[in-house]
């Protein structure tokens, strides 16, 4: 009898310790999808503002930059032929990080 006692106790704390650690690993697949939305999100910022910016319509490249996530840095470069813009941006998750995200769009200059 004293056999099953300690075996109900052993289950008890295997399923607590696996509660925490599904727990553990749900909330990183969201932070890493989290990740995914935020690149996505750099990119197409990045592309519309060196878009307007190859148009000139420096009105259009403001709104979009104002669309940019929380945080991140929006670097425009001018050549003679075309326009660079990176979108930097770091990631946060508690004291994990930071993991560094960047997107970067290239677009001929019009006109």
């Amino acid at each position: 009898m004293n056999s099953v006692k300690h075996s109900r106790g052993m289950v008890t704390a295997e399923l607590a310790i696996s509660i925490m650690a599904a727990t553990i690993v749900a909330a990183l697949l969201a932070w890493s999808i989290g990740l995914v939305a935020t690149q996505a999100r750099c990119e197409e910022i990045a592309a519309r503002v060196a878009r307007f910016e190859s148009r000139g319509d420096e009105e259009s490249a403001e709104k979009a930059r104002a669309n940019a996530p929380e945080g991140a840095d929006v670097q425009v470069t001018e050549y003679p032929d075309r326009v660079q813009v990176s979108v930097t941006k770091d990631a946060y998750f508690g004291r994990f990080g930071p993991v560094a995200l960047k997107a970067v769009a290239v677009v001929p200059k019009e006109g």
